[in-house]
C-alpha cells in the first residue's frame, strides 16, 4: 500500500513573547487556531488580561506585535533581551 501524504500543519497555541517588569512580573501573549479565526491571549502573572479575535494569522500577529510594543512604551522588557544583559550570560 502507497504511503498517503498528509500536508503537515501546526493547530496549537503559540508562544508570541514573553515580558517581565519589576517585582517578578510576568506579561506573555499567545496566538491560538480557533477553526478559521485566531485569537490573541495575553496574560500578566499566569492570568488571563483579554482576548482578541481574528480572520487571518497576519492581523493577529501584526496586532500582537502592537501590543509587544505598548508594553515596551511603559517599562515591560522582552525577557530574551533581560536574559543576555544578565552577568549569567555568556
Amino acid at each position: 500500500m502507497d504511503d498517503i501524504a498528509v500536508p503537515a500543519t501546526y493547530n496549537e497555541p503559540t508562544l508570541m513573547w514573553r515580558m517581565c517588569r519589576g517585582e517578578g512580573r510576568q506579561a506573555q501573549a499567545v496566538i491560538d487556531p480557533r477553526g478559521a479565526s485566531v485569537r490573541v491571549v495575553w496574560f500578566v502573572n499566569g492570568r488571563p488580561l483579554g482576548l482578541r479575535d481574528f480572520t487571518d494569522w497576519g492581523s493577529a500577529i501584526k496586532w500582537s506585535d502592537q501590543l509587544k510594543s505598548q508594553y515596551k512604551v511603559v517599562g515591560w522588557r522582552l525577557l530574551d533581551d533581560v536574559d543576555r544583559s544578565s552577568p549569567r550570560a555568556s
